[in-house]
């Protein structure tokens, strides 16, 4: 999770980045201006650094360490995108390469997002193996186990507990199903996509 956490977290502002890098160079401003994106990108990138090396160090610091090379990855690449003059065809394999991008990175963030909802748990055996997440579950967590002290009966609609200073709250990720889900979620918000530019 010290590197899977960092990457997405990454891809957020790196994706902006990227967006807002291309339609700036779509509008035919100066270097200068092209550049602003991958400028406020290394600044987050380099404060993100200074904070991991300085501030926290450890594993902690570690998260942002990864944090900041990702964005500094990003924001080379929009460095190159300011600058580079592209033909007609490359410039339309652009835009959908940035396209498809963009619909992953939302795919991503909503599946992860995801496991914030209350599941329904029908028995014990269901809350000492709890499932969280959309459209398929891909986190495995005992909730006693995590901190959770619900006493009543079932069925009953639980939350996913997250680590505190009273306890910490363990996670089994199961990576198959996260990638089923993102693709899913995409594919999802593409045909979402088709049918909103049909209607209009």
């Amino acid at each position: 999770m010290m590197f899977y956490g960092p990457l997405l977290y990454s891809l957020i502002p790196g994706s902006f980045c990227l967006f807002f890098t291309y339609k700036l160079r779509q509008q035919e401003l100066s270097l200068a201006g092209r550049l602003v994106p991958a400028a406020l990108t290394i600044v987050i990138a380099s404060y993100s650094f200074y904070i991991g090396y300085v501030e926290i160090r450890g594993f902690e610091g570690a998260a942002y360490l990864f944090f900041s090379f990702f964005l500094f990855a990003f924001a080379v690449v929009s460095v190159t995108i300011a600058r580079k003059s592209l033909s007609d065809s490359l410039n339309r394999y652009m835009i959908q390469g940035i396209r498809h991008f963009f619909f992953i990175v939302l795919s991503t963030c909503l599946v992860f997002f995801s496991i914030l909802a209350p599941t329904r748990i029908n028995d014990e055996e269901e809350y000492r193996n709890a499932y969280f997440g959309l459209p398929v579950p891909f986190v495995k967590q005992d909730l006693p186990g995590s901190g959770c002290n619900y006493l009543g009966g079932f069925p009953h609609w639980l939350t996913i507990q997250t680590p505190s200073m009273e306890n910490a709250a363990e996670f089994e990720f199961h990576y198959a199903r996260l990638a089923l889900s993102v693709i899913l979620t995409y594919l999802f918000l593409m045909l979402l996509r088709h049918y909103v530019k049909k209607l209009n």
